[in-house]
Parts: C-alpha cells; structure tokens; sequence
C-alpha cells in the first residue's frame, strides 16, 4: 500500500524558499516487511528448498528438505528452520508444535504455504513462530490459515482462507487465524473468510494482535475480528470489513479487551455496529472509528472510549467527532493530512513507541512545541526542509532504526521523480540528508525503502 506523506514546514527565508520553489514533496512510504535489527542464536539451523537433495538433519542448503513438515520433524526446541523461496504446497497441515522459529528467507512476497482450499494451512503450538510467509488457500472450521494455541505469528500475509461451517451447531470462526495465548505482529490478514464469524481473525483468549493490517474480510458477524476472549488489538488498520449483520470491524463477546492505536474505518454491517459491536466491554484508546457503515450505530455499539475520533459524538475523556481527514481513502491510505484534529490529540501509552508503519512515536505532528501521540495507527510525521549557510538543502525527517530511506527529486511535479540518494539507515528520532548541490531548485521526496 502506498502513502503519501506530507509537505514540508519549518522556518525558511524568502529568498530560500525561492531558490528552493518552497516545498519538499509529500513521500510514497511502501509498507514492508523488515527483519529484526538484532537476530537471535538459535541452537541449530534447519534449512527447506524446494530444490534440495533431501538429506536428513537437512543442516545444510545442499541437504536441505524439500518440504517444511520434514524439517520441523528433526528439529528440537530453540532450533531455527530457514526456507527459501517459492509455493509449498501442502498435502497436510504443517504441524509446528515445538518452540522453534520457522521463518522464511526473503519474506512472504516470495515464498508461501498454500493449503490447496481443503485443509488448514499451520496448526502451532508450544511457542512456536511463523515469520515471513503468505498463507493462503487454507479450509477448515475454525483457524483455515493458521490455528496457534500457543505461539507468534510475525511479518506474515495470511489471505484467502475459509472457516466453513459443517453444521448443525454454527462453528466456523477465524478465516485467517485463529488465536490463542499467542501474539500476531506485523501482518496482513486480507480477503479471508468465516461462514460464522471472525473472517480475518478470531481471538480466543490472551491475545495480542500489534502492527497488523485487516482489509476486505468477510463474515456474517465481525468480518475483521471476532473477539471471544481477553485480547488487546493495538497500531492496527481495520478497514473496508464486510460482516452481514453485526461487527464489520470488531465482534466482541468478551471482557478485557483493549483497542489502542487503531484506525477503524470503512467497514460495513448489515444491520448494526460497522466499525465495532460490542455485546461485552471493550475499551477503546487513541483510536479513529469514524467512516463507517451499518442502518444502526455505524461506527459503534457498546464500547468505551477516550482520546479517540469518532462519529456521533461520544462520552469519554477528550473525544472528538470531526473527520479524521485521511490523506487518500479512495486509495487505502488512511494516513492522516497536516490539517487533521487526531494530530497530537492522543494521551501517551508505556510501551507503545512506533507506529503501524514503524516509525517514532511519539512527535510533535503540528508543531506547537509539546509532543503527544496522535489517534490512529499511523504517527504523523512533518519532513521539513532548510537552508544551510552554504546554500544546501538540508532535509530532516522522522525515522526508525530498523529502516533504510531514499530522497528522490525532480524539478516538476508533472515528471517522475529520480533518485538523489539511497540506501539511507534510519536513525531515531529524526534523520538528516544535506543535499550536495549548491541552490537545489526543485522538489523532493523521501520515501522507505
């Protein structure tokens, strides 16, 4: 998904902005999968190609198993099964019941598990983790992608499974994933579907869903996410969910659960609560439920709120109603534009220090001097531009440590931009770039790599 970022602010002289044409363009920012900064020691290294020669412990690439079941099998817990590229095609569910790491080698843009639309995908327990695959094609009555009791669930798409419901007593639930005592972070749970409830995911108990974005599932009741148990849901994106009667966005049954950080936007109910319907508590936090639809209570029923924007108006500590105004809706960007009220209109979190894309939060989005995170799952970030003594162009931005930045330019917005510099390491909180060429004109962009 792409993003477009913001003009730039900051003091500048007339004359600067005139040898400048006094802007730095908005940024692309492309949402992507990163590795973490510092990787663990695992106790051995498990290897899967679809290319290799099969060899037992498979401790190497040469001897690497061509199936992922088969070197899950010789692993022991704490050990580490690297996958390369390509469609793993499953004749079983891949069972990962051991406290292992099974991550792909290039991310789940280039290597997948498909579950061929008659079986569950991946079944974990015991603490395993899954990161970096697209998980797709996956068919059973509750979890169709992934069933995790006990485990972690990271920088995975999980996207075009079904929960079916074989009948009489309605069962089906969590289309993409079904969770418990387990964490999903860094994720999209697209197009999946349940012919009960839960589309994207059903969260059964002790859950934490972080950083993920739920888009365009289905289901007669909490298209997005069926919550059924203790859960916290926070930096998530909940959008354009279709359920046919209550919870496009969020069907809760439960006590104790948390939505913070969230933008909850575009999602539809057939008869009551498109963004959330809440027969038990949910509290929710610096979040955006706002633009949603259904004939009765469109954006909410039955929850709590503080610190967050929504529509009509709703008792709680400093709520508001006004549009969150969305840089690009029409185009599944639900960044917030300069003149947003979610701007630093948020009350701070321990522990919540990015936001969905992973940069800093929190920053001082409009400016006034005092830093407070905004309502949403996205932090907005001002990139401004100056002038050196020497006449450069030095341009600052927010930034994190796990990412890589590039500044593109060009001299006319109805041309491409090319790039200036890349393969930029992030720094936190703000980066600097000073442009080498003396009275730069034109524009400029920065965007992630």
């Amino acid at each position: 998904m792409l993003g477009t970022r913001h003009k730039v602010s900051g003091p500048q002289t007339p004359d600067v902005w005139a040898r400048n044409m006094k802007t730095i363009h908005a940024c692309l920012l492309a949402i992507e999968f990163l590795a973490l900064t510092l990787a663990p020691t695992y106790a051995a290294n498990r290897y899967v190609t679809l290319a290799g020669a099969h060899i037992s412990p498979f401790t190497s690439w040469t001897n690497a198993a061509r199936d992922i079941q088969s070197a899950i099998n010789v692993a022991a817990n704490n050990d580490a099964v690297f996958v390369s590229n390509g469609v793993y095609a499953i004749g079983s569910t891949i069972l990962l019941n051991k406290k292992i790491s099974v991550q792909s080698v290039n991310g789940a843009a280039q290597t997948s598990i498909n579950g061929g639309g008659n079986k569950r995908c991946i079944e974990m327990t015991n603490g395993a983790t899954i990161d970096g695959f697209t998980i797709t094609g996956g068919w059973a009555v509750y979890g169709a992608g992934i069933l995790s009791t006990s485990g972690m669930v990271v920088n995975c798409i999980i996207q075009n499974n079904t929960a079916y419901n074989p009948g009489p007593i309605n069962q089906a639930v969590g289309g993409g994933a079904s969770l418990e005592n387990s964490t999903m972070r860094n994720c999209i749970v697209a197009s999946n579907t349940s012919e009960i409830a839960g589309g994207g995911i059903d969260c059964y108990k002790n859950v934490l869903v972080e950083n993920t974005s739920i888009l365009n599932n289905s289901a007669p009741a909490g298209a997005g996410l069926c919550v059924e148990g203790s859960t916290t849901i926070q930096n998530c994106l909940i959008a354009r969910n279709v359920a046919d009667t209550q919870g496009g966005g969020i069907f809760n049954l439960s006590t104790g659960v948390q939505c913070i950080h969230c933008s909850i936007t575009e999602n539809t109910a057939g008869t009551e609560g498109g963004g959330i319907y809440a027969l038990g508590s949910i509290s929710v936090v610096n979040s955006i439920t706002h633009g949603n639809d259904a004939p009765l209570n469109s954006n909410y029923y039955g929850s709590t709120m503080s610190y967050s924007c929504t529509a009509p108006p709703k008792a709680g500590s400093m709520n508001i109603s006004s549009s969150p105004m969305f840089a690009n809706p029409g185009a599944g960007d639900y960044r917030l534009l300069g003149a947003s009220p979610c701007i630093d209109a948020g009350t701070n979190i321990i522990g919540i220090v990015s936001d969905r894309d992973g940069l800093p939060r929190v920053l001082d989005g409009n400016l006034d001097g005092v830093t407070a995170p905004d309502m949403g799952c996205y932090e907005y970030w001002n990139v401004s531009g100056n002038s050196t003594q020497e006449g450069h162009m030095l341009i600052q931005w927010p930034g994190a440590t796990n990412r890589k930045y590039s500044i593109l330019t060009t001299t006319n917005l109805l041309l491409p931009f090319s790039p200036m510099a890349t393969g930029i390491t992030g720094r936190t909180p703000f980066n600097t770039y000073t442009n080498p060429t003396l009275d730069a004109v034109g524009f400029f962009s920065v965007i992630m790599e």
